[in-house]
């Protein structure tokens, strides 16, 4: 939590009365943080901790302050050489990118991807959120992260997120789509399966986005939902 208080200027809201409104934007922060998953490895998938002393760079290019941080890594083709590429980490800058979405939400929510299971605890912390609905379809992510996340609220399902979508009747109020595409498999850049994600979406849920994916195409995809609600 230190590092956090460090990198996060945090200010209580409180009621006249003292009482706390909601949980701050360093409470969110700090529930996002994967301390509680050990490092181990499944497969070709790690969890790796990694120590920054006088802080350092991640291979985002991003510079984070010293902390302790954990990391989810694939082995790839590409590489190999490299120990793997970096498909989540809990430092703050990708925290911040989840940040918006999980104190906005409310309801019934769904997320694509479990990675480091740092949003579903985000929106653990959102006293509005009613239930979690996370689709994972890597069984070795599931075998790292799941036993060491609370089941608080969250329904886990082993799927790949757009096949089930598709099937679905299903709707949810909010949607976070944060999935990983496999180069080696010829699946595409990441930000067109979230693209087809969030069409899959459409008359399921009226609010979506997705990580790195601009903001401006998350408005099209939500102003389209509403329309078709008139």
């Amino acid at each position: 939590q230190s590092r956090m208080v460090r990198l996060v200027r945090c200010q209580q809201r409180k009621t006249h009365g003292g009482q706390t409104m909601n949980p701050t934007v360093c409470q969110y922060m700090t529930a996002g943080l994967a301390d509680c998953i050990p490092a181990g490895e499944r497969g070709l998938w790690f969890v790796k901790k990694l120590t920054l002393k006088s802080g350092g760079f991640f291979p985002s290019g991003k510079f984070c302050g010293p902390g302790l941080y954990t990391v989810l890594l694939r082995l790839t083709n590409a590489t190999l050489m490299k120990g793997g590429e970096t498909v989540m980490a809990d430092n703050p800058h990708e925290l911040r990118t989840h940040l918006n979405a999980a104190m906005k939400a409310r309801g019934s929510v769904l997320v694509t991807g479990l990675g480091l299971a740092c949003v579903a605890r985000m929106l653990q912390r959102n006293p509005r959120v009613e239930k979690i609905t996370i689709i994972e379809r890597e069984q070795h992510v599931i075998d790292l992260v799941w036993p060491h996340t609370s089941h608080d609220r969250i329904e886990l399902i082993h799927a790949e997120a757009e096949q089930y979508l598709q099937k679905t009747n299903r709707k949810w109020y909010c949607a976070s789509h944060d999935v990983w595409t496999d180069e080696d498999k010829d699946e595409g850049h990441l930000q067109l399966k979230h693209i087809r994600l969030m069409a899959r979406c459409i008359g399921k849920v009226p609010r979506q986005g997705a990580w790195a994916l601009p903001r401006r195409h998350s408005r099209a995809f939500n102003d389209v939902a509403k329309s078709r609600t008139k």
